[in-house]
């Protein structure tokens, strides 16, 4: 309600200070639901209560979606966000496109977060085809501030973050990429990130997904 309520008071006339105000309020209820929610996600893993829902998708219309979002805020830092898909992709799979999105939001989100300039790319490729689907890779790259090697273990614990100075300065609860790490463990799936400090980072994961037609 607060959302929807800031956002109808933001399509009518405004003065600067006004506008302001009502902004402040739309992205401190956003970034309430995202708290909330993953506060509520984080614990139903920990309670291995989280079931996958498993039903056919379509994965290049996910990564459209994804797309167009994510242009959206990146376009207020000029940053460049495209997507790279292989050729070789089912029009369909067989998966949880609920819990894909929701990873994928989250690292596209933290790499807008942490570029101020440059580039991020989604890439979803096929490695391998076998009997029980194939094998596809989804990396998230950016050209942002990177994360130095000895950082790199706190990434994917709960309620961590690199240091106290990315919270400050980027906000966050550090428990965006914990949750992912468990969502993909619970999807049988593996996951890894590479980074170069002051040069950017690639997010990526792997899951083997039953084809559709």
């Amino acid at each position: 309600g607060v959302i929807g309520i800031s956002e109808l008071l933001l399509d009518t006339e405004l003065q600067p200070r006004q506008r302001h105000f009502a902004q402040l309020i739309r992205t401190s209820a956003s970034s309430l639901l995202t708290l909330i929610n993953n506060l509520l996600d984080f614990s139903k893993i920990e309670a291995n209560k989280m079931a996958l829902e498993i039903e056919p998708f379509d994965l290049r219309g996910l990564v459209d979606q994804l797309l167009s979002l994510s242009q959206v805020t990146g376009k207020r830092k000029g940053l460049a966000i495209s997507a790279r898909i292989d050729g070789q992709l089912a029009p369909r799979y067989q998966g949880d496109a609920v819990r894909l999105r929701q990873i994928l939001v989250n690292l596209l989100g933290n790499a807008v977060k942490f570029t101020d300039h440059g580039t991020v790319e989604l890439l979803v490729e096929r490695l391998e085809q076998g009997k029980n689907g194939d094998l596809l890779r989804f990396a998230v790259q950016d050209s942002g501030v990177g994360i130095e090697r000895e950082s790199l273990g706190k990434l994917f614990q709960p309620f961590s973050q690199v240091d106290s100075s990315s919270t400050r300065r980027f906000g966050g609860t550090g428990l965006g990429l914990s949750i992912c790490a468990k969502l993909i463990k619970l999807m049988e799936g593996d996951f890894g990130v590479e980074s170069t400090f002051g040069a950017g980072s690639i997010f990526w994961y792997t899951r083997r997904l039953p084809r559709r037609a």
